[in-house]
């Protein structure tokens, strides 16, 4: 069989030129948008020249393999599935959602062949992330992204691994800097007392034991009796998972509270056999609760 010859033709567009492959395989014409600028675009035209050659010829070596983007990051996510919680899980896939939303926008053609990705391609991904909206909300915080890359680095570490590359292309980035602000942002004491009195009485003792102790509103959903120690000289409560809740961590930790959450948590003796904290019905709230004035 002839083996395609590949070209890189520039295409004007109204606001830039943008550069495409063109070559003709198996009788079918392809043309296809694959980078910004020429350089690019000819790096990708040998790699798929390559490719092209090789595979006609049936020669590609093993450590040759073809993978796409999608499938790369849908084997990273299983590994992943039931190994991290639900909710980290969630925020991993909205992380490469993201990350191969743009790679299809600008870079289709390494979308279908994550050899064809370059640093380059990466730390443009990373710059635009911080300028434009995703999924038509707003860019991303560079702390975010710089999750995002960390991410990536193991992703595509398992790509080389597993033979699809021979080194990873995310070390030769630059993470985003993040502004560090040494404001501590608080509540005063007065400020406490006006919310306080404004709270339906319900809330009051919930909400100032998570101010007093810095639970997460989860943790203190899911705290229970068997977790609390009442002795009067060491009061403590123990955060820890169950079949029922899962910590962010992962990791059971005991927190040895203040004199204000002590004399919270006698007033709630009583109320619920299991739950240290219940709804006014006298059962345990929903994760997604939500206040009443």
């Amino acid at each position: 069989m002839r083996v395609p010859v590949v070209k890189t033709v520039a295409v004007k567009r109204k606001k830039k030129t943008v550069y495409q492959l063109d070559y003709m395989l198996n009788g079918k014409r392809i043309r296809e948008i694959v980078a910004h600028n020429k350089k690019d675009a000819k790096l990708i035209q040998a790699q798929r020249q390559q490719d092209l050659t090789l595979g006609i010829h049936g020669i590609y070596p093993a450590q040759s393999k073809i993978i796409s983007l999608k499938d790369l990051i849908s084997q990273y996510l299983n590994t992943k599935s039931g190994i991290v919680r639900d909710s980290t899980y969630g925020r991993y896939k909205n992380y490469f959602d993201g990350f191969e939303k743009f790679m299809h926008k600008y870079f289709s053609a390494a979308c279908d062949n994550i050899r064809l990705i370059t640093h380059k391609y990466l730390q443009e991904c990373f710059s635009r992330l911080k300028k434009e909206p995703v999924n038509k909300t707003k860019p991303w915080h560079p702390n975010t992204i710089n999750i995002l890359r960390d991410l990536l680095i193991e992703m595509f570490n398992v790509a080389v691994n597993d033979k699809y590359l021979e080194t990873n292309p995310v070390l030769h980035t630059i993470p985003l800097k993040v502004v560090k602000t040494n404001t501590i942002k608080y509540y005063t004491d007065d400020q406490l007392n006006i919310i306080w009195d404004k709270l339906n009485e319900h809330w009051v003792p919930i909400m100032k034991f998570l101010a007093y102790t810095g639970l997460r509103k989860n943790e203190m959903i899911n705290l229970v009796w068997d977790n609390v120690s009442m002795d009067d000289n060491n009061p403590t409560i123990t955060i820890t998972s169950t079949d029922e809740y899962q910590t962010k961590s992962g990791r059971s930790q005991t927190i040895r509270i203040t004199k204000t959450a002590y004399e919270i948590l006698k007033k709630q003796v009583g109320k619920h056999s299991r739950y240290v904290f219940v709804n006014e019905k006298g059962k345990k709230y929903v994760e997604q609760l939500q206040m009443k004035n």
